[in-house]
Formats: C-alpha cells, sequence, structure tokens
C-alpha cells in the first residue's frame, strides 16, 4: 500500500506563468533586479482548477515567484481559486532574501521579507514554506557569514511558523545547502522537528550542476550521478516534503540523465509518507512530462495514497 500523497509545484508550469522576477544585492548592498523573462499563458489563479483538469491532482506547490502580490485581496482571490477547484497547498518554496548574509543589515532586511511572504502563505492556507540557505543564482554569489548566522536565522523563522502552525523546510537548492554535511548540520542543530528537508532527487551534485549548464543553453553533460544518490541516502530521513524532478524523457517515458525512480526510492524506503510533488522542469510540453513524471512516480512507488 502506498504511503505518499501526489502534489505538483507551479515550478513545473514556470514557462507559461510569466516574467519571473527575483533580485540579488550589489557590492553596496543596494537591491538589484533580476527578470527571468518568460509568457503568461497560465494565470497562477487558473493553476488549480488545472492541476485537477490535467493531471487529476489536488494538492499543490505554488511558488512565491508566481505571486504577483501580498496584497490580502489578492491573496483571498488566490484561496479561493484554491477552494473552488477542491485543492490544497501543502508547500510554498520562497525564493527571496539571502538569510545566511553576512551583513546584519542586509540579513535582518531580507528576514523581515521572507517572515511577510511566511505571513501571506499562512493567510493562503499553505502547510508549509521552504526557505532557502542562500540558494542559487541570483543569491549564490553573495557574501555570507559563518553556519552560525544561518542556524540563527532559521531558529527565527521557525518561531514564525510555529505561530501559524506550519512547517518550516530548508530545500538542497544550491549555495551552502549543496554541502551535505553542512546541510544536515544546520537541520540537527534547529531542530528536525521544526526544520524539515525539501529534498530535491535533482538538485544534489553533479547533477544540479548539469542542470545550470542546460538553462544556459549548453548540452546535457556526460556526469557520474552516483554522488547524488549517496547524497539522498544521507538526509532521506529528515525529508518533509520530496520533490519528484525531472528535465528530460525519451519517447518511452524514460528520464534522461540520472535515474530518478532510483532517488526517490532511496527516500521512500526511509520510511518518508509526506508529498511528492511533481516538479518537472524542462520547460517544454509541461503538461504532458507532469504526466510522465506522474508515471515514473508511480512505476516505482505504486499510485499515490
Amino acid at each position: 500500500m502506498s504511503t505518499y500523497r501526489l502534489a505538483v509545484s507551479t515550478w513545473s508550469l514556470h514557462a507559461n506563468l510569466g516574467p519571473i522576477r527575483l533580485s540579488s544585492r550589489d557590492t553596496h548592498g543596494n537591491r538589484v533586479p533580476w527578470v527571468w523573462e518568460q509568457p503568461k499563458t497560465l494565470d497562477v489563479m487558473d493553476f488549480p482548477a488545472e492541476a485537477r483538469r490535467q493531471l487529476g491532482v489536488s494538492r499543490l506547490e505554488i511558488c512565491q515567484m508566481h505571486l504577483e502580490s501580498q496584497d490580502p485581496a489578492y491573496l483571498d482571490r488566490l484561496t479561493a481559486a484554491v477552494s473552488a477547484a477542491g485543492a490544497t497547498i501543502v508547500n510554498v518554496p520562497i525564493d527571496v532574501g539571502n538569510i545566511s548574509a553576512a551583513d546584519a543589515r542586509i540579513r535582518g532586511e531580507d528576514l523581515a521579507e521572507i517572515e511577510s511572504w511566511i505571513d501571506a502563505a499562512a493567510r493562503i492556507g499553505a502547510g508549509g514554506v521552504r526557505v532557502n540557505t542562500n540558494g542559487p543564482p541570483p543569491m549564490a554569489g553573495e557574501p555570507v557569514g559563518g553556519l552560525d548566522v544561518t542556524i540563527d536565522s532559521y531558529k527565527r523563522l521557525a518561531d514564525r511558523c510555529d505561530r501559524h502552525g506550519i512547517t518550516l523546510h530548508v530545500e538542497n537548492h544550491g549555495g551552502i545547502s549543496s554541502d551535505v554535511d553542512k546541510l544536515i548540520q544546520l537541520i540537527e542543530s534547529v531542530g528536525p522537528d521544526r526544520l524539515r528537508l525539501c529534498l530535491d532527487v535533482g538538485n544534489y551534485e553533479p547533477v544540479i550542476s548539469a542542470q545550470s549548464a542546460v538553462f544556459h543553453g549548453e548540452p546535457w553533460p556526460h556526469i557520474d550521478p552516483s554522488p547524488l544518490y549517496d547524497a539522498v541516502t544521507r538526509t532521506a530521513k529528515y525529508t518533509g516534503v520530496l520533490h519528484a524532478k525531472t528535465m528530460k524523457f525519451d519517447e518511452q517515458g524514460n528520464h534522461l540523465g540520472w535515474d530518478v525512480g532510483r532517488a526517490l526510492k532511496i527516500v521512500a524506503d526511509s520510511g518518508f509518507t509526506g508529498d511528492i510533488s511533481i516538479e518537472y522542469g524542462g520547460g517544454v510540453d509541461e503538461w504532458e512530462n507532469c504526466r510522465r513524471t506522474r508515471a515514473l512516480i508511480e512505476r516505482v512507488l505504486g499510485p499515490a495514497n
């Protein structure tokens, strides 16, 4: 009998949900806008109903980068759209700020911004949020403090989540979190009961660097993905949400580049019983590749609970 629940992330449709607007800091600590232009052929308000229609999935990850505003009226409209679709938001990945910034002023400003998004996530009924350590570009190059800085930041954010009764997650998502030893130390220091792992089965080395190469227009490199399976094994027990990351399939529905099924099974065998979120990242034929991802999950683990 399957013990997992199936969800889908708005990241799977990132090439259809409009421009992605983030920011970084320049050498003077000033915010610099960073925009990844994408067409808008799907409104996030329509995502809950489309996920039900296209996939039969009612559990959702709504990425903060796909939300236009923290305005209460806007958030309440989204809540209504989720409810009308008979859906539930299980997690909101937050991609603003650098909680590991060496500069205390910058770190404080960024933590306050993240806290405002935690409040927004709670308003739309999310069960959890994900906050990066310092994360991938455009934030990854900013100066960071010691690991104690990151630990203290997560403790502060855990307090905020506790007030709302929602779960705080850290993801293996570049930056500090790419170091498995530091990631484990971080979770243990904050407390595995207060900080869970949003484990992405494609975000440990060398696969995460291969993905980055593809996003920059290079062909998929030849890699030995063995270190990824080792890292998944070491961190599986901390998993609160599991990202079934996929990038490219062949015509027979086999995933190329690394064995996603093997990584998923490692986590399932560790006793994981939570949400597995479809996170297709290839940016083409999105709904069809979401269906292929679902089929891959079910081949390995059986139907969702």
